[in-house]
């Protein structure tokens, strides 16, 4: 990891609802759980702007992303390819993102890799999870180092926490 890389680190609640980003001592990213029960929404805040995930229908498994009450794209779930991220940047282009996760380290010891991709070709950024003592333990690294996307991240973090309670109901480490 470089220089950039290393000084971006997560602070995270004890119950695990809040969490903040932060660079170089400053805060770039907060974010929260709205509701104690439910890890399927998320509000989190980065340029004096609010962003919300949250589902777009009671029985649909799809979720609505939003930036001040404007839809700036969604998250679709197919049974086949997993969730996908749709997102429209500002010249309305449809941009692709999926979360690939992979285990490192020994069979005994819970790390994980999560990279996100555009278009299923090459990575944004690489999240690092790793549990130690019983208190979770993030690195990220954005893969271009000029111009962070902070937004992703976010929107990367939500996605994370579904995987990881996706494999956790599922009975296993899977």
């Amino acid at each position: 990891m470089n220089d950039l890389n290393s000084r971006l680190k997560s602070e995270i609640n004890r119950d695990g609802k809040n969490f903040q980003i932060i660079e170089n001592g400053i805060t770039k990213l907060k974010g929260q759980y709205p509701k104690w029960y439910s890890i399927g929404n998320l509000q989190f805040h980065y340029n004096n702007k609010t962003f919300n995930i949250k589902k777009k229908s009671f029985w649909g498994l799809n979720l609505l992303i939003e930036e001040n009450g404007r839809s700036l794209g969604e998250v679709v779930f197919s049974f086949t390819k997993g969730r996908e991220v749709h997102l429209k940047d500002g010249n309305s282009k449809l941009s692709k993102y999926t979360l690939k996760s992979k285990k490192t380290g020994k069979w005994y010891v819970n790390q994980r890799q999560y990279s996100l991709y555009k278009d299923n070709t090459f990575p944004i950024l690489t999240i690092f999870h790793q549990v130690n003592n019983w208190k979770l333990n993030y690195k990220f690294e954005f893969i271009e180092k000029e111009k962070p996307n902070y937004v992703l991240l976010a929107i990367a973090f939500f996605l994370m926490n579904l995987s990881k309670a996706d494999r956790a109901s599922a009975g296993g480490g899977i």
